[in-house]
């Protein structure tokens, strides 16, 4: 080692010790400081002070506090770390709220990570495929500082952190330092965890984005073998020493393919190394897929948000795998293991013994079929009996197809590689990125209309809403769950919290209360969850959950003020509910209906209720007094079988229905005692309309087609855009973003997709 290096060394240990002698803050003093904060547990300490819980006595919301003195020694970096992290906007990176100074003390106000370290994780003990999944997300997150001239330079387990939903995110920007052209000169003074330090670093050299991939490159190794690759025991000179000069033994117990991703990030020479954290992703990505098989990713439990181009390598088509990886596929399939792969068709691959489930209403040809509507999705019944019918003759025999032999799947798939091998030429029809069964019909959309896509259900997609302040997006399905995603920045959703559960069957219909503070979730199994909002990170459930005539809930609406809920179901009724005290709320009465409630909606005044019935006939009420509704003028009927959605426009003076038989209508309500049908809706080829919306300026319509499509249509000239492409089963649901920027579709592929609607006659994909 050099001299200069052995003076740094010698530097860094008496930094070390200067640290730790270093007072740490009393909480006393932090709880005078921030007022407006109920301080929880303690959650680190150390020489530059300590981390507690908090949470914010008017928001609500859950957070990590991060103290520091002022007079410290290094309260300028502190400075420097939390306008850092103001600018960072990333899934994987710990997000900041705030950043406040008082008494003598600087405070970085953080968002709450209860999922525990990774440090924490490993000790549990973490699958090598997900330490490959942590490695993508960590890798993620480098990607996108670099890109801003960003270095971390603390890459480890315990600077990587996890939400309750499994989303993993760096932390502690402490020493992270800004780069440009070729570097930054690097110190050892502190700037780094020995053990994952780069020789470079060590060295007081020019640093790059290779520093944190190497530090990466260790932590990988520590995640796959449980040790880093050089004893972080040793005396500090003779562990820096190895990392100096000493080749890293390859990982113990490690497959081939992931060694070399690791051994490459831990060259010696920078320039050895990945280029960049996309490169090492891309690597990473392609040797878990090698090892453990295309379908590794989802069964890992963990939340990712990649590049389009990482997903694809990590999670690629049947078409675009190599015959090595599809004797993996094929051998895991075999021996029935679990795994990650999500084909565009994974519907088809249901177990034939699975139980009944609802079945999406463009198979059915009943009055009582099941339906789309415009808060959700009514699962399927039939008139007599009230049970849930054998699926139909195109799923028994889509789950007829796995009893084809696995030879094969094996000897097609092995066809379709050759087919997009061969010599050059304009690429063959199937390849790619991932296509779905309708998008690879004559006219689909371009593949730059295919929205961003949210998963992580069982089931299908019954439901979506957007909460008013357009922050979060809530999406039911019949796997009986809720799942909620922060889309703050609608290019990069993020999923929040734990799934929402307690319904014992599918849910139907989700939706915000006006002011957001509450969620109502309607199921099939004749109830309606109030969910507390106030903290989305951590929903509660308000009191019991709400029973009456309604039945099997297939719509539920809150009025405009707030005060009151509609519920309707297969019950032949809808029941209304005041919720003035919304941890006790009160039956109010039921308005009879002939047939059963597919779907519900207040006009924006508060004073109209709209019913929609499965015998086709939209009802109309006077809720001005809402203890007493009287019905307005005589039902009316259009040419559909059954209505099954409608929507209020922002005005009032317009309500739009949906149903069967490819219809649907706008009636002018400016006389509500006498509706004007002002005619059928125009869709792009003729199809059916089952859910309907309207823009939030009134502007645009909204609606879906039947074979995974979803359509805008001008509400006034009534021209049609191009269909948005790219599910690969029913819409059951749309929803507009308050801003009217951003439309969300819920389908039965069991995903919800964002749509960039900013301008209706040119929509386009997000992300």
């Amino acid at each position: 080692m050099t001299a200069r290096g052995q003076r740094e060394i010698s530097g860094w240990l008496a930094g070390a010790a200067a640290s730790s002698a270093r007072v740490i803050v009393d909480r006393g003093r932090i709880a005078a400081a921030l007022p407006g904060y109920k301080l929880g547990a303690q959650l680190g300490v150390g020489g530059f002070g300590l981390v507690v819980a908090g949470r914010h006595r008017r928001l609500r919301r859950q957070v990590a506090i991060k103290v520091v003195p002022s007079e410290a020694d290094d309260a300028s970096a502190f400075v420097a770390e939390a306008r850092l992290l103001a600018g960072l906007d990333h899934p994987h990176i710990v997000r900041v709220y705030d950043y406040l100074e008082s008494d003598g003390l600087g405070f970085i106000v953080m968002e709450l990570l209860d999922g525990g370290t990774l440090t924490r994780r490993q000790q549990a003990g973490i699958s090598p495929p997900q330490a490959c999944a942590v490695g993508l997300a960590v890798a993620a997150a480098l990607a996108y500082v670099h890109e801003r001239g960003v270095l971390h330079r603390d890459i480890k387990a315990a600077n990587v952190l996890f939400d309750s939903a499994g989303l993993a995110k760096v932390t502690d920007f402490g020493i992270a330092r800004l780069f440009a052209g070729s570097g930054v000169t690097g110190t050892a003074r502190g700037a780094g965890t020995p053990a994952y330090m780069a020789p470079e670093q060590i060295r007081g050299g020019r640093l790059g984005p290779t520093a944190d991939l190497y530090a990466l490159g260790t932590l990988l190794y520590q995640m796959l073998t449980g040790a880093t690759p050089f004893d972080p025991s040793l005396p500090l000179p003779q562990l820096w020493a190895q990392h100096l000069s000493v080749a890293p033994a390859p990982p113990i117990g490690t497959p081939a393919p992931l060694a070399d991703v690791i051994l490459r990030a831990l060259a010696k020479d920078p320039t050895d190394r990945q280029p960049d954290a996309d490169a090492f992703a891309r690597d990473l990505a392609a040797a878990a897929v090698d090892v453990y098989g295309p379908r590794w990713l989802v069964s890992t439990g963990l939340s990712l948000h990649l590049g389009e181009e990482i997903r694809r390598i990590a999670a690629p088509t049947l078409a675009e795998l190599s015959p090595s990886v599809l004797s993996v596929a094929v051998r895991s399939d075999c021996l029935g293991e679990t795994s990650s792969w999500q084909s565009t068709h994974a519907a088809d691959h249901e177990s034939v013994s699975s139980p009944p489930r609802p079945t999406p209403h463009h198979d059915l040809r009943t009055v009582d079929r099941s339906t789309s509507i415009g808060a959700g999705s009514i699962p399927a019944q039939r008139h007599r009996g009230r049970h849930v019918p054998r699926p139909p003759a195109r799923r028994r025999a889509r789950q007829l197809q796995i009893l084809v032999p696995i030879t094969l799947v094996l000897v097609a798939a092995i066809a379709a590689v050759l087919l997009t091998t061969r010599a050059p030429g304009p690429p063959a029809a199937g390849t790619g990125p991932r296509t779905t069964a309708s998008s690879a019909a004559p006219g689909s959309t371009p593949a730059a209309f295919r929205g961003l896509t949210l998963s992580g259900f069982s089931d299908a997609v019954s439901s979506v809403a957007f909460s008013p302040d357009g922050h979060t997006l809530a999406g039911g399905s019949w796997d009986t769950t809720v799942r909620l995603w922060d889309v703050t920045h609608r290019d990069q959703p993020a999923p929040i919290g734990k799934p929402l559960t307690g319904h014992s069957l599918y849910v139907t219909s989700v939706t915000f209360s006006p002011d957001g503070r509450t969620l109502a979730v309607g199921g099939w199994d004749k109830t309606v969850q109030l969910w507390d909002m106030n903290n989305r990170n951590h929903p509660e459930l308000l009191g019991h959950p709400l029973t009456g005539a309604a039945g099997q809930v297939n719509s539920v609406a809150f009025s405009p003020d707030g005060r009151t809920l509609a519920v309707g179901g297969w019950g032949r009724m809808i029941q209304l509910w005041d919720l003035a005290d919304r941890t006790h709320p009160l039956p109010l009465g039921q308005l009879l209906v002939a047939g059963g409630v597919a779907s519900v909606g207040f006009s924006p005044d508060g004073r109209t209720l709209a019913g929609g019935g499965a015998d086709g006939v939209l009802r109309l009420w006077d809720l001005t007094d809402r203890t007493r509704p009287t019905v307005l003028g005589r039902p009316l009927t259009a040419e559909f079988k059954a209505l099954t959605a409608l929507a209020f426009s922002p005005d009032g003076h317009t309500l739009a229905t949906a149903g069967f038989d490819d219809i649907a209508h706008l009636w002018d309500l400016t006389d509500r005692t006498r509706p004007t049908d002002l005619g059928k809706m125009p869709t792009s080829k003729g199809e059916s309309s089952a859910t309907i919306t309207f823009s939030p300026n009134g502007r645009t319509l909204a609606s879906t087609e039947r074979w995974g499509t979803v359509q805008l249509a001008d509400a006034v000239s009534r021209a049609v855009s191009a269909p948005l492409r790219g599910h690969s089963d029913t819409v059951n649901s749309v929803a507009f973003s308050p801003d009217g920027r951003t439309l969300a579709s819920g389908s039965g592929d069991r995903t919800i997709r964002l749509w960039d609607v900013t301008d209706p006659a040119r929509p386009a994909a997000i992300g």
